[in-house]
């Protein structure tokens, strides 16, 4: 049986280093196996931002399978260059969710509405990191 509610991942609302993003998804993953009896793990996804080498922002996510027992493991998505108008959203310190719209509205070409719709339901990411710790999870029985 599988169980679906809202946790606190305990950091900020916009993460913008990689250890306060996957300290996020640890946070709700051992959050949610404490939240219910009934469940022998918990599953955490967090999104979040870095700076790369060069000063960039880049947007990804971590996802985080935690046991009862206490056993915990990560995995992480892609990590994705955002376009320069969020770059200086978060340079400002400025909550990404505020531009989304904006962002949208600024052409209609496909790659641009692609891009748009990418970064505001941040699907490709969260489907990768949960994709990646639901095989770690299961391959390390194997072992």
């Amino acid at each position: 049986m599988a169980f679906n509610f809202a946790v606190s991942s305990k950091v900020s609302d916009q993460p913008l280093t990689e250890d306060e993003t996957i300290l996020g998804s640890i946070n709700r993953a051992k959050q949610a196996v404490k939240e219910s009896q009934d469940v022998d793990i918990g599953l955490g996804i967090e999104v979040g931002y870095h700076k790369e080498k060069s000063g960039n922002y880049e947007m990804f996510c971590y996802a985080t399978i935690a046991e009862k027992d206490g056993n915990i493991i990560s995995s992480c998505s892609h990590k994705f260059l955002l376009p320069k108008m969020y770059q200086e959203v978060l340079k400002n310190n400025e909550e990404m969710h505020n531009y989304v719209d904006e962002y949208y509205k600024k052409d209609n070409h496909p790659a641009t509405q692609y891009l748009a719709k990418m970064i505001d339901e941040r699907e490709p990411f969260i489907i990768e990191a949960v994709r990646g710790i639901i095989l770690k999870y299961f391959r390390k029985e194997d072992f």
